[in-house]
């Protein structure tokens, strides 16, 4: 349906080039989907009766899985169940309280994973080097800083699941980068 719905757009904007066609055409259908898969957690997540919970963890995901990288898959179903995984399971979990130095392990280890090898590899994305690899890994840094001073300001169920999320994003990248490899390391030709 979101290829229908952009190759409409693509049609209305008569885009005649057909690399631009091309590109746009995906981030359009990318775009729908991340719109979709957004709809139904909230909805999900309001059922289970997390509907403020929901929202933090997927807008903490939105701040960090673009710096990080992730696991990618070709299905919009296996991306879907993965992504309610990674957000469910804290969201829930989050009725237990985590101790705030956990929290600090988590910023650490992101941080170092942002500084030194983020974003992970995928067959989706481009390997970057360089000043746009740096730029990519600064904006990562960035998010991380707001995120710790949301973090300082928020009551404890909500610091733990910051923390929670921050430890699934952080076995996300590990088991994209055991896939995949990173894209700072460069390939031996």
């Amino acid at each position: 349906m979101n290829k229908k719905i952009s190759d409409k757009i693509i049609t209305f904007l008569s885009i005649s080039d057909e690399t631009s066609a091309i590109k746009i055409n995906y981030y359009l259908e990318s775009i729908l989907g991340e719109i979709e898969k957004f709809i139904m957690l909230l909805i999900i997540f309001t059922a289970l009766g997390y509907g403020l919970e929901g929202c933090i963890a997927i807008g903490v995901m939105l701040v960090l899985r673009p710096y990080l990288g992730g696991t990618h898959f070709k299905s919009f179903w296996k991306c879907f169940a993965a992504t309610l995984i990674i957000t469910v399971v804290p969201v829930v979990a989050s009725d237990y309280i985590l101790p705030n130095y956990l929290f600090i392990i988590a910023s650490m280890i992101v941080l170092l994973l942002l500084i030194f090898f983020a974003p992970v590899k995928s067959g989706f994305r481009i390997d970057y080097f360089g000043v746009v690899l740096v730029k990519i890994r600064l904006r990562g840094v960035f998010a991380l800083t707001l995120l710790c001073m949301f973090f300082a300001i928020s009551n404890e169920n909500i610091r733990s699941l910051i923390t929670y999320i921050m430890f699934e994003l952080i076995i996300d990248f590990v088991i994209a980068a055991c896939r995949n490899g990173v894209s700072s390391v460069k390939k031996k030709v």
